[in-house]
């Protein structure tokens, strides 16, 4: 019996440039059961876009070919099964894990640009040019930086129990420039505008997925002259 679940179930990692089409082209599941699973996705639109690293597990029906089910799994927080129904139609139901949200400080100093040295620390292009929108009307990142400046950013890490979600989020920002301190910090509550934010735009940061897909959580910075602890 043993053997027989082994063949039964398989799973696929998807690797660059994989789509689903082409995923149940080579295993022969034919363009019917493709429909139904993605009639099922209409929903969620979890399978819009499979990135590298997302695993499809697979179970087969009693004749040995035809789609059974089919699991998503996205990050170790997130999965989620499409199986027949007794219509032969395909539902879903989505399983979602407990998170917690993990800080690290992240110190540097300029060193040419704020982008470079930014880059150096590990930091991604896109929460790069981030940091600079927030700061826009309050730094000139041309003439205001100068070499020997130091930055700190508050990066927020998702953990499930199984591992990473690689979901990623900065959290605080902190300039000290020539003597001065800039800051800026995110609040969850992206629809609610504030006095502080009254001073100055109302932006919003969004998640940053590493490989995965799913909602993202969207913040709002508060951009200050002073550090939020201070």
């Amino acid at each position: 019996m043993a053997r027989v679940a082994e063949i039964m179930t398989f799973v696929h990692e998807v690797r660059a440039g994989d789509t689903l089409s082409g995923i149940f082209s080579d295993y022969g599941f034919g363009r019917t059961a493709l429909h139904r699973v993605l009639a099922a996705d209409q929903e969620l639109l979890a399978l819009d876009v499979l990135r590298p690293g997302n695993e499809l597990l697979f179970t087969l029906a009693d004749d040995g070919h035809s789609l059974e089910s089919m699991t998503l799994h996205l990050h170790p927080g997130r999965h989620i099964r499409y199986y027949r129904a007794d219509d032969d139609s395909f539902e879903f139901e989505e399983f979602v894990s407990e998170t917690r949200w993990y800080r690290q400080v992240v110190a540097g100093q300029i060193e040419g640009s704020f982008y470079r040295s930014a880059a150096r620390l590990g930091i991604g292009d896109a929460d790069i040019l981030n940091v600079q929108r927030v700061f826009d009307e309050r730094i000139d990142f041309r003439r205001d930086i100068r070499a020997g400046d130091r930055f700190e950013l508050v990066i927020g890490s998702e953990m499930a129990d199984a591992g990473a979600t690689g979901q990623t989020r900065i959290e605080g920002i902190r300039f000290r420039l020539n003597g001065r301190t800039k800051s800026a910090f995110c609040t969850t509550t992206a629809t609610t505008t504030t006095p502080r934010e009254k001073a100055s735009p109302a932006l919003s940061c969004a998640t940053r997925q590493q490989a995965v897909t799913g909602s993202a959580l969207h913040l709002t910075f508060g951009v200050s002259t002073r550090s939020p602890d201070e």
